[in-house]
């Protein structure tokens, strides 16, 4: 669970279904595999279940492509699986439907009197020409105008057969591999942090380095207009408690520090709630914006 959440807008999402549907290559996937690693991951995408790997087999974890993906699962998952991910508060982007009047995608939703279809339909020849032949019956339009959009509906299922995405494996147990793949990774613009590589080596059911980080800032009584840092300077803090360079940090090192010393998480953040204190109190200083 290394990777941001989802942070695609519905533009980006509907560019995405422009160019599976002009045949345009939408990138390769990268993926993280490994036999001994396990970290944690997200339960659900685009509220569809992600099933629990078994113990001793090779994972293969996404270092690249989160935002892809889930674009795609959000686009052509059910209705009932998007309102359960709702229900529990989880990242799922808002249905997209196939305007076939004007043969391009859209939000779901948007008013006026275009056909518009499920995108679902879209991966199911037989289910299309059934609606088709039902819309047909119920004289939704002429027939012969249902059998032009029938065929342009048709065109764009199979754009989406064509689509093949290539996956890229990186096959290593070398943790520091992997994270120095996983920074040189930006995905459409959106750069990773390090900050959920560290969280997720680390994480165990008894920890989870940035809810600890939350737990400790919910515990400080800040001076006003001093908000807690972002987790990354908190990291940063950590690496100079283990001696560790903040630009050079040894993953390695990091990883095993937190996991033998996790009480350094809240040292970390009193120490910088600390240092605001001094700021505001022997300094004078309004905020952090007056540094």
């Amino acid at each position: 669970r290394f990777q941001r959440p989802f942070v695609w807008d519905e533009l980006r999402r509907i560019e995405l279904l422009r160019s599976i549907r002009s045949g345009i290559p939408i990138g390769s996937l990268l993926v993280w595999r490994t036999s001994s690693k396990r970290l944690r991951c997200f339960e659900r995408i685009a509220g569809i279940p992600i099933p629990r790997p078994a113990d001793g087999r090779t994972i293969s974890f996404l270092l690249d492509g989160h935002q892809r993906v889930t674009s795609i699962f959000g686009a052509f998952t059910t209705a009932s699986a998007i309102a359960l991910a709702e229900t529990q508060k989880e990242d799922t982007p808002a249905p997209l439907v196939y305007n076939v009047d004007k043969d391009d995608f859209e939000v779901s939703g948007a008013p006026g009197k275009d056909l518009r279809l499920p995108l679902q339909l879209l991966l199911d020849a037989v289910s299309l020409r059934r609606s088709f032949r039902q819309m047909e019956k119920e004289l939704v339009r002429p027939a012969d105008e249902l059998d032009i959009l029938q065929s342009r509906a048709e065109e764009v299922l199979k754009s989406f057969e064509r689509c093949r995405i290539p996956i890229i494996p990186l096959t290593t147990e070398d943790v520091g591999l992997a994270t120095r793949t996983f920074h040189r990774v930006n995905s459409q613009g959106f750069p990773m942090a390090e900050i959920h590589m560290v969280a997720a080596l680390t994480w165990k059911e008894n920890f989870d380095l940035r809810e600890e980080i939350e737990r400790a800032w919910a515990s400080q009584d800040l001076v006003e207009h001093w908000k807690p840092t972002d987790d990354q300077q908190v990291l940063n803090v950590i690496k100079g408690a283990f001696n560790l360079e903040v630009a050079k940090a040894s993953e390695e090192k990091l990883i095993k520090g937190l996991a033998g010393n996790p009480s350094v998480v809240r040292h970390a953040v009193e120490a910088l709630a600390s240092t605001m204190r001094f700021a505001a109190e022997e300094l004078h200083l309004s905020g952090p914006g007056a540094v």
